[in-house]
């Protein structure tokens, strides 16, 4: 048995779920070898399914990461823009003020 260990690399917890698969291991004995609970040995083949079968089905994250990216670049542009006129407008609205204010005197 192996000493007790808190963080397992993503390498590592692939070659446990891999070894899940194969007919002749069972997850009682990995989870003897490794000092793992049966839930945590699940728990890693599930998410490892689930990632695969997002990427089998066409919902690709790092595609809707870069969606996600352009959106916010697009938006960002936008508020620019607003920011921009906001305060030109906020500089002729003063500039009225003083007008106004220098011939009330």
């Amino acid at each position: 048995m192996t000493d007790k260990k808190t963080r397992w690399s993503t390498d590592e917890k692939i070659r446990i779920v891999l070894q899940t698969f194969k007919p002749e291991t069972s997850v009682a004995e990995l989870c003897r070898q490794h000092n793992l609970v049966p839930r945590t040995v699940y728990l890693w083949r599930e998410k490892f399914l689930a990632g695969g079968r997002s990427s089998l089905d066409g919902s690709d994250a790092a595609r809707q990461s870069k969606r996600h990216k352009r959106e916010v670049e697009s938006l960002k542009r936008i508020i620019g823009g607003y920011v921009v006129a906001n305060e030109a407008l906020k500089k002729r609205w003063r500039e009225g003020q003083d007008e106004r204010g220098a011939h009330d005197v």
